[in-house]
């Protein structure tokens, strides 16, 4: 038997001030039974870095580790057009190039993950495609 994903809700608020936005966001988000606390956290913080750019409620996570073709975070307009792609971990050059051809406004981020030398800590880079 499949082992089912834990279910976590965050009720958070954001205050953004380089973008002048304030809001306050409740999300759902699932833990895949083959993913980190850790991993998961850092979905929910970009999900925050990047709220200001939702204006219309649209950005949601996907399917994730369970959805080859899609990234954790996305945001798609009414017009089913692609404005931000989101993955965390450390996709290969052929995908984020073919993701970065296929929508021209795309605003694509990449979460790297480097070990620091002499130690169990990790060092996050966030990496803009445009």
């Amino acid at each position: 038997m499949a082992l089912k994903p834990t279910i976590y809700k965050f009720k958070l608020s954001v205050s953004d001030l380089n973008h002048d936005y304030f809001d306050s966001l409740n999300l759902t988000v699932a833990l895949h039974p083959s993913e980190t606390k850790e991993r998961m956290m850092v979905r929910v913080l970009v999900f925050c870095l990047h709220a200001y750019q939702d204006h219309e409620n649209l950005m949601a996570f996907t399917k994730g580790l369970s959805a080859i073709d899609e990234p954790d975070i996305w945001l798609r307009g009414l017009d089913d057009q692609l404005y931000l792609w989101v993955d965390v971990g450390e996709p290969s050059f052929e995908r984020i190039k073919k993701v970065v051809a296929w929508q021209n406004k795309l605003m694509c981020t990449v979460l790297i993950q480097n070990p620091v030398p002499g130690g169990n800590n990790h060092k996050h880079n966030l990496v803009p495609c445009r």
